[in-house]
Parts: structure tokens; sequence; C-alpha cells
């Protein structure tokens, strides 16, 4: 992949990445969950990350994939998200309607 792909598509996909780390917080925030407590319920299922590298992973909007399902059913207990919510979270971000 050349550079100038790499930039766009970083800049294209910015949005869904702050939307998704702003949903994480939410749930987190709405539940009462700490990035400790976290931290202890993803080890108890084998997944383990420092409190603080889940904080950095989650405010710098670098969560992969399969750790933002992992953190969402942890959370919720299932993995039923408001993709709207998502949508309208990464709209407000980028400031246009592309997804």
């Amino acid at each position: 992949m050349n550079i100038s792909n790499s930039v766009a598509n970083k800049e294209a996909l910015t949005p869904l990445s702050v939307a998704i780390s702003r949903y994480v917080q939410g749930l987190m925030s709405q539940r009462g969950i700490k990035y400790t407590e976290l931290q202890s319920r993803l080890a108890a299922k084998g997944v383990h990350y420092s409190e603080s590298n889940l904080r950095n992973k989650v405010t710098k909007f670098m969560l992969r994939a399969d750790l933002f399902f992992f953190i969402v059913m942890e959370i919720k207990g299932d993995f039923n998200i408001d993709a709207s919510l998502l949508q309208e979270l990464a709209e407000a971000e980028s400031g246009k309607r592309t997804l």
C-alpha cells in the first residue's frame, strides 16, 4: 500500500474509531465500570491487558475489532450494539454523512 492510500484510509476510518471509543467510554460510564474492573473481568476470561494499556487503547482510538467485541460483551453481557448510535457519533466527528 502506498503512503497516500494509507493516509486516506486513516482519514476515512478515524471518525468511526472515535465513535467506537466514545461508545465504550459511554458504556463504562453508564454502568459505573472503571478500567481496573474491566481489566479484572477481561483477565478472568483469559484476555490480559494492564489497566493503563486498556485506557490507552480506548482513549487513543486504538481498539482492535476483537477487543472491542470482547469489551462490549463483557460490559453488556451480549453484543447488541446500537449501530445507529455509532453512525451518529462518527458523523458528528467527521462533520459529514458518509457512513
